[in-house]
């Protein structure tokens, strides 16, 4: 009962996705794995006044090359963050196309499904 109602107590914020994606690529670019941010909301183009679209609808906030040459994507949500259905279409493609995808939501999240899939940092 105590636990709950601490638990209740304290106010924890909630960590913002962006926040999320850059501990995860700081952390796996130090462990020199092949990582990149995709920027899927487009530029505005102050020129014209208009966005330039970015990637295909779904595709996922990280990809990168594991060693051995694995492609793998990493969709990053807050706690409460939900999958679109084409960013779940999107991972769905590269998992049957041979690659790992998955939802983080933490750098521990990383290092638990590349632990399950045989991957090591060294």
């Amino acid at each position: 009962m105590l636990k709950n109602s601490l638990k209740k107590q304290i106010d924890f914020p909630l960590l913002k996705e962006g926040d999320i994606q850059k501990s995860i690529v700081d952390y796996l670019k130090f462990y020199g794995i092949c990582i990149w941010r995709i920027n899927t909301m487009g530029v505005f183009n102050n020129f014209s006044q208009t966005y330039r679209p970015g990637p295909s609808k779904g595709v996922s906030d990280l990809v990168g090359i594991l060693p051995g040459g694995r492609f793998f994507a990493i969709e990053v949500k807050s706690l409460k963050g939900k999958l679109s259905p084409a960013q779940k279409a999107f991972m769905e493609d590269v998992t049957l196309s041979g690659g790992l995808a998955f939802v983080a939501r933490s750098v521990e999240d990383v290092l638990r499904i590349f632990k399950e899939n045989g991957v090591h940092l060294k």
